[in-house]
């Protein structure tokens, strides 16, 4: 089976998963460019009140064509926090 090459993502969706386990070499894009709007710093879960969608921001993807080996995680909001607070109780009480 030949090589897979994936994008980056911060919480890819299963289908990502399943692509890894059924490959023996896989790369991940470091010179692919950072496209807004996709899972590459976002992810949903399901919360309490619904589907919740939890962003980690960053601060210089704004460019077009920017690698995405240049974009920086914003640490000056407190989104760990938040994203802590949304895991926590979306799931604390699940059975799994």
């Amino acid at each position: 089976m030949p090589p897979l090459l994936l994008s980056t993502a911060c919480c890819p969706p299963a289908a990502w998963f399943r692509l890894v386990i059924a490959h023996e070499v896989v790369f991940i894009d470091q010179y692919e460019h950072f496209t807004k709007q996709t899972f590459r710093n976002r992810y949903s879960i399901l919360g309490p009140n619904g589907r919740a969608d939890l962003i980690i921001p960053v601060e210089n993807g704004r460019t077009p064509q920017q690698p995405i080996r240049e974009v920086r995680i914003a640490y000056h909001t407190e989104w760990q926090r938040n994203h802590w607070r949304w895991l926590l109780a979306a799931y604390n009480n699940s059975p799994w």
